[in-house]
């Protein structure tokens, strides 16, 4: 399980570099940025499963982003193409800095 928490981005990274990447943009039409935040707030402090293949931090992201959660890591490893990868933080291009907890 993981807790969906509201952090600064700035704290989260602690100096590590970072980029907003909305690669879905071109095959799905983001939700309004309101309707993203709204949801992501209502979300807070709430415990949801987490798992590396079904319902990592990349779901969750484009779920709020696009409303259809996916995972290019997932999509990439299991073809054999990028491995598996540290969990990434897919920003849904907006200034709220949302992280599921870890284990």
């Amino acid at each position: 399980m993981g807790v969906v928490m509201k952090e600064k981005l700035q704290e989260v990274l602690g100096g590590d570099r970072w980029r907003i990447s909305n690669y879905l943009d071109k095959n799905y039409k983001p939700q309004q940025m309101y309707a993203i935040v709204k949801q992501a707030c209502g979300l807070i402090g709430a415990r949801l499963p987490y798992n590396l293949v079904r319902s990592n931090c990349e779901h969750f992201a484009t779920d709020l982003r696009y409303g259809k959660p996916t995972s290019r890591q997932v999509i990439n490893a299991g073809a054999g193409v990028g491995g598996t990868l540290a969990a990434i933080v897919l920003f849904a291009g907006t200034a709220v800095g949302i992280l599921l907890g870890r284990r």
